[in-house]
Formats: C-alpha cells, structure tokens, sequence
C-alpha cells in the first residue's frame, strides 16, 4: 500500500499492481469459498477498471509526452486494457461456481500479468528517468485521489451492508458501468 509520503505516480501505479495480484492469488486458492470469491473478483474487476482509468488519464498522457516511443508504447498498453475489459466483461456474467469461470479468470489473470510485466520492465522506468520528481509526485497524488473518489464496491471484507460509496452495483454491465462512471468524475 501507497504511503502519504509515497506518491510517487510510479510507486502509485506498482502499489495497484501489488494489491491486484494478491487478490488474484486469493481468487486461484481451491480453498476460497464462493461467496468471498464473488466478492473478491466484484473487488478486483472495480480495482482493474479504476486503475486503467487512473493510468488512462495520468500516466499515459505523461508517457505520449516526455517518452520518444511513448505513443506506440501507450497504444500497447490501451490494446490490453481493451482486450482485459473484454475479458472482465464475460466473467462478470458468469457465477464463480460455473465450470467456464476458472478459464476465463486465468484468461484475465494471463493478460493482466503481462502487461504489469511490460509497464514495470520498461515504461515505468524510462518515465522514472525521464520525470521530473515534482511532476510525479504531482500525477501520483492526482491517482490517488481519483481512485479514493472512484470507490464503488467495498472491500470484500466489509460487512454485507451497502455503503455510502457504493454507486454502482455489480452484476452484468458492471465493467461498462464503472468505466462511464469514472469517466464522467
């Protein structure tokens, strides 16, 4: 987790890596009951979609702007978030306890790795270099935010009681939902 010392926009964006594949970890664990993996993947899917949003309106444009291949490296990075969301689309029609949920999570799973592994092995690093501190620090409070006033679906260990933040239900749609609503914010 981000620290309020820490918000350096490349420590922001690896924090959210972090955090997205510990619940990736809990949502492959045979032992995980279903109900809490429901909850879990809700989790995720909202942590995935909100992160894409936040990299789509901080990092990228930073990246088109300071990095000499930054538009073909954003453009890269936007075909697997396309093609992730597509992939959340179908899973968030499907039950955990389905047999067709455990291909498609590891489907999700497959592309999300890959494209952590891209960013963090050479974009995060090269708009490290290329950044200035003021700047990052700048953008990664600016993440930060977004994804606190983005807050759509509790914890999954929150009580079962709906919260004050959450303002768009899940189901099928929630993929679509979630991203109008942080786009419009």
């Amino acid at each position: 987790m981000v620290t309020k010392t820490d918000t350096n926009l490349i420590s922001v964006v690896i924090a959210d890596h972090r955090h997205i594949e510990g619940v990736f970890k809990e949502l492959l664990n045979p032992a995980t009951p279903h109900p809490r993996r429901q909850r879990l993947l809700e989790h995720v899917i909202g942590e995935l979609v909100r992160h894409a949003t936040a990299e789509e309106r901080y990092l990228y444009p930073l990246a088109r702007e300071l990095l000499v291949d930054g538009d073909e490296a954003v453009d890269r990075e936007l075909a697997e978030h396309v093609e992730a969301e597509a992939v959340m689309r179908n899973l968030e029609r499907l039950d955990v306890a389905d047999p067709r949920f455990l291909p498609h999570l590891e489907n999700l799973i497959r592309i999300i790795r890959h494209h952590v592994g891209e960013e963090e092995r050479v974009l995060l690093p090269k708009l490290d270099r290329a950044g200035e501190d003021s700047q990052l620090r700048e953008l990664g409070l600016k993440m930060l935010r977004s994804k606190e006033t983005a807050s759509t679906v509790p914890h999954p260990d929150a009580t079962d009681q709906p919260s004050a933040d959450h303002l768009v239900d899940t189901g099928a749609g929630y993929v679509n939902r979630l991203r109008d609503h942080l786009t419009r914010t």
